[in-house]
This record gives C-alpha cells, sequence and structure tokens, in this order.
C-alpha cells in the first residue's frame, strides 16, 4: 500500500503471516488457491457493531484468502483459544498467537468462513505518520560468518520456513 505505515514487530508480523498462511495450506490441501493483499480499509459495518468497535484511526487491512476446507460456527469460535487445534497433529498456539500479535498492535482480526466454501481472514493494523526513524543495526542483515545453527522441527512447513529466515539472515 502506497504511503501507508504500521507500527510493528516485524518478527511478530512474520510469525503472523506464517500461521495464516500454514492454516491456509493446511485447508486447501496444498491444492487450492490461497490470495493475500492488502489495502487501506477499514472494518465494515457489521464487523463494528459484532466487536463493538468505534474507530478512532484508519486502517491497513491485510486479508487471507482461501477455496480450502472452512470452518463450521463450532471450530470459528473457538479459532483463538490456546492449544485448539482440529487437527491430530499440532500444538494449537497459531492462531492464538496471531490474535495476541494483532491485539498488540492495537488491530482487529475478523474471520468469515463456510464449511467447504473457504476462509477470509481479515487483519487490520492502525496506519501511523511516516516517522523518520533511522534503521536499528538488527534491521540491517549481516551475514553471521562461521556460526551454524541445529534446527529442530516436527512441522516440515515451519523447518522449511524457519531455515530460509535463517539463510536469508546468514547463518548456515
Amino acid at each position: 500500500v502506497k504511503d501507508c505505515f504500521i507500527k510493528a514487530d516485524k518478527n511478530q508480523l512474520e510469525m503472523l503471516i506464517f500461521a495464516v498462511l500454514k492454516n491456509a495450506v493446511e485447508a486447501t490441501q496444498e491444492i487450492g488457491t490461497i490470495k493475500v493483499s492488502c489495502e487501506k480499509e477499514n472494518p465494515n459495518q457489521r464487523d463494528l457493531l459484532k466487536e463493538n468497535i468505534i474507530l478512532e484511526k484508519e486502517y491497513i487491512c491485510l486479508t487471507f484468502t482461501d477455496d480450502g476446507s472452512g470452518m463450521d460456527n463450532e471450530v470459528k469460535d473457538r479459532i483463538f483459544e490456546p492449544f485448539f487445534t482440529t487437527r491430530f497433529e499440532g500444538r494449537g498456539l497459531g492462531m492464538a498467537a496471531v490474535y495476541g500479535i494483532v491485539k498488540n498492535h492495537d488491530g482487529y482480526i475478523f474471520i468469515n468462513s463456510k464449511l467447504g466454501k473457504g476462509t477470509i481472514v481479515r487483519i487490520y493494523l492502525p496506519t501511523i505518520e511516516k516517522l523518520n526513524v533511522p534503521l536499528l543495526a538488527s534491521d540491517i542483515i549481516h551475514p553471521k560468518k562461521d556460526i551454524t545453527v541445529l534446527l529442530i522441527e516436527d512441522d516440515e512447513a515451519v523447518m522449511h520456513v524457519t531455515k530460509m529466515m535463517l539463510k536469508r539472515k546468514g547463518y548456515t
């Protein structure tokens, strides 16, 4: 989104995006379609009334749409509960963490889903004026010479993304 800024922790946003995408991949069983978009947009009036929200700011909306298996109302009502999962394997922390990250950034999250029809996840984060803040040293990628990281993960998707992020940061 051009000329629009948010104040956010980049590591938490990476976790948020990964967790939502991981659920979408599982729901589409790796053969469906997942669309991710970002627009300057405020929540719709129906969602605002349902959550009793009064807007005081403008928002960026990060939207994840999939044509996967969708959720019934019982699952949708519990999706943000810690340790709730519909999978045999898994910890049930992904969407609970997403909810916490969104709330820590003064945002909102809404999920529309129908069983057999797919899911739409909308994450609203408040915009800010552009800050002329210099990059922190931690924002600049410096290769870490001679540092090897042992990565152990039982989820192949998590393993792959984590490995890619470590490589991008210069680790072996």
